[in-house]
């Protein structure tokens, strides 16, 4: 990698080499941001299992023994936090998201281009922003050793930390598709709308 950046900067690649150079990097960079969504993927998962855990032995508690583990909500709130965080990015890369398609329809191959471009420079843009504010949270909870103020005293850092986990997930996953709509890698079909059941 330092051998082609030094290539790159004596200027001894030509112009259909860096084309080449930047069509290769864009799909490295996606297929990385396929697996970091993966993760992603299994990390929302643990969070609706956990919950489900947590749920059914709150029941169980309740009916059998009157007793309850006090803390619920709590964790309930911190992993519906995490699903959703953790599994946006997959979500982005399954075109699974909320996509305005009567607009897109509508548009040529290039003007489809140049709207998904402009809308993942805005997506970018808000992951990042999204990604900056809660690592501050939790840097800052971190080191002032923050806890909820419940029973179970919880390190604020780890909600924190997995927001931070999955916004920034969302944003790789973002520069990825723009990498690949820069470098010309997307085919007309990509832009097609995927019909999700209701």
């Amino acid at each position: 990698m330092a051998k082609i950046a030094g290539w790159i900067a004596a200027g001894k690649l030509h112009d259909c080499q860096r084309i080449v150079l930047m069509a290769r990097l864009a799909i490295w960079l996606d297929r990385f941001a396929a697996a970091v969504a993966t993760v992603g993927e299994f990390l929302a998962v643990a969070a609706v299992v956990g919950m489900f855990a947590h749920i059914s032995l709150e029941i169980i508690l309740r009916a059998v023994f009157s007793t309850s583990t006090f803390v619920l909500d709590e964790f309930v709130g911190y992993m519906v936090a995490a699903m959703i965080f953790c599994a946006a990015g997959s979500c982005l890369r399954a075109k699974s998201h909320l996509r305005v398609g009567l607009l897109m329809d509508r548009l040529g191959f290039w003007a489809r281009n140049v709207a998904e471009g402009l809308a993942l420079v805005g997506l970018i843009f808000a992951a990042l922003l999204l990604t900056e504010y809660y690592f501050a949270a939790a840097t800052r909870a971190w080191s002032r050793a923050t806890v909820s103020q419940t029973v179970a005293q919880v390190p604020l850092w780890i909600p924190f930390g997995m927001i931070v986990l999955g916004s920034a997930n969302l944003a790789l996953q973002g520069i990825a598709r723009l990498a690949l709509v820069v470098t010309g890698q997307l085919r007309p079909d990509d832009f097609l709308e995927v019909a999700h059941d209701a």
